[in-house]
């Protein structure tokens, strides 16, 4: 038996990148139920099948230190939490 990958592997570089699930009227085909995003090894978006989400700042200094949390609504989001 030969091992195929899957269509869209959830993983890259070993950061999950996708959940997928079955199809539904909010999820049609194969668009993922989420989708994350990274910079370097920061998440920095996570974004849900109906274009909702959330993006997240990070510290460019001192690495992984997450200094902003804003919605996807709009352009640049509202500012939802930031930290010093």
């Amino acid at each position: 038996m030969v091992a195929v990958a899957p269509p869209c592997a959830p993983y890259t570089d070993g950061l999950l990148t996708r959940i997928d699930g079955p199809a539904s009227e909010a999820v049609p085909g194969d668009t993922g139920w989420v989708t994350f995003g990274y910079t370097g090894q920061d998440l920095t978006s996570v974004t849900y099948a109906d274009g909702s989400g959330y993006r997240y700042k990070v510290h460019d200094t001192y690495a992984h230190k997450l200094t902003e949390v804003r919605d996807r609504v709009g352009a640049s989001g509202h500012l939802l939490k930031s930290w010093d």
